[in-house]
């Protein structure tokens, strides 16, 4: 069995950033500047934002003002947390475990920038999970 720092280790290993998307500045909230946001008049180049940087809402004021109304970026990433167990139900919910794994890992992804989903508690039943999963493809 893997530790906990080699799971990791593994599932960072197998990561990588998603393409560059151009999209517009409330767009960009949230996300990861691809590339410098450059103020170039011709004679002088100011280095506004550096790459790497996530966008709030000062950037925004800033991409703003400088004249620009759209930046590359790299999306939040999309996560799904899908729990399942017969046992499981919501916090408070009659004589059923609350399901606490489901709600931290989804709480977790919020913290950690991404677009979090919470799916379940799912029956413990193969075509359930099958459509559930399938459900939350794009």
């Amino acid at each position: 069995m893997r530790t906990v720092n080699e799971h990791v280790e593994r599932v960072l290993g197998d990561a990588h950033a998603s393409a560059p998307l151009e999209v517009n500045l409330l767009g960009s909230v949230g996300c990861v500047l691809a590339q410098d946001v450059v103020l170039d008049d011709g004679d002088s180049r100011e280095v506004l934002l550096t790459k790497g940087m996530v966008i709030t809402a000062r950037h925004i004021a800033l991409i703003a003002a400088a004249g620009l109304p759209r930046v590359w970026v790299h999306p939040r990433p999309r996560v799904v947390i899908v729990t399942v167990g017969d046992d499981l139900g919501e916090p408070g919910e009659g004589d059923l475990r609350p399901d606490i794994n489901g709600l931290a890992l989804t709480a977790a992804a919020n913290a950690a920038g991404a677009m979090s989903y919470r799916v379940g508690p799912l029956a413990s039943d193969d075509d359930v999970v099958r459509t559930s999963i399938e459900d939350q493809l794009v």
